[in-house]
């Protein structure tokens, strides 16, 4: 199965997994099972920390940092706890975020 990009490309690993994390973070305002949002979590924390070692790499600090901030967030291991309306307000603003970096960070790094 071929995954196209810009009529060109393939998507690659990073991408698919940074698409599946936005759709999940913005149906995380939906009401979910617990396990919903620690798999959220753990995916976050994975896409975002390697998009921000990306970002560190290509020299691009503003990315670095926005991304670590969610690594910190979203970290499963220490949960950061928040009010659902906060939660809320914070998985809409990564999910655009990490819809952004999609052309905010370079391809290559």
């Amino acid at each position: 199965m071929n995954f196209i990009h810009s009529g060109k490309e393939r998507l690659g690993s990073l991408e698919i997994l940074r698409l599946i994390t936005i759709a999940m973070l913005f149906w995380a305002l939906a009401d979910n099972p617990f396990v919903y949002y620690q798999i959220l979590r753990w995916l976050v924390c994975i896409v975002a920390g390697t998009l921000a070692l990306q970002a560190y790499k290509q020299k691009n600090v503003l990315w670095a940092w926005m991304l670590a901030i969610m690594v910190v967030l979203f970290n499963p291991i220490d949960p950061t706890v928040l009010s659902r309306e906060v939660w809320q307000a914070i998985d809409v603003i990564c999910g655009i975020l990490l819809a952004g970096s999609m052309h905010g960070l370079n391809k290559k790094g």
